[in-house]
């Protein structure tokens, strides 16, 4: 995972920093300085360990929902007849999650249009191929 700049920089700050200045430091001063040190090195790396966590679990979620998605708009390769446009939508975005990214995008009126041609059920491919026109404003 690509952390931010600052992250970067300062962990390097602190792993590359001088431990002692030039002039010499009393003994408590130090160890002071050097357990701060250790306090906000060790707060930086559960901080960075937690996004990165984060980001993983939601990278995974994703993918096995468009793995999903995918296996089961493979197998079908027709949408069932709906009563809605929010039907419509519903089960473009269960079974065909790339299509329904693009439809989504669509302003109302091509929605509408895009329902009429497909409300009694249809194949994907043409349906995805209207919709790609649409997007594309080649309809």
């Amino acid at each position: 995972m690509a952390y931010p700049f600052f992250a970067k920089t300062f962990l390097i700050f602190i792993l590359v920093a001088p431990v002692n200045n030039v002039r010499h430091e009393p003994r408590h001063i130090h160890r002071k300085k050097m357990m701060i040190r250790k306090a906000v090195f060790s707060l930086v790396l559960v901080a960075l360990a937690g996004v990165s966590l984060v980001g993983s679990a939601q990278a995974a979620a994703i993918a096995k929902r468009t793995h999903e998605s995918t296996i089961v708009g493979a197998k079908a390769g027709v949408i069932p007849p709906t009563s809605s446009v929010q039907d419509l939508e519903a089960a473009l975005k269960h079974s065909y999650i790339g299509t329904y990214a693009i439809y989504g995008a669509l302003p109302d009126e091509y929605k509408t249009t895009l329902y009429s041609s497909i409300k009694d059920g249809g194949n994907i491919q043409d349906f995805r191929n209207q919709v790609i026109k649409m997007r594309l404003h080649r309809h």
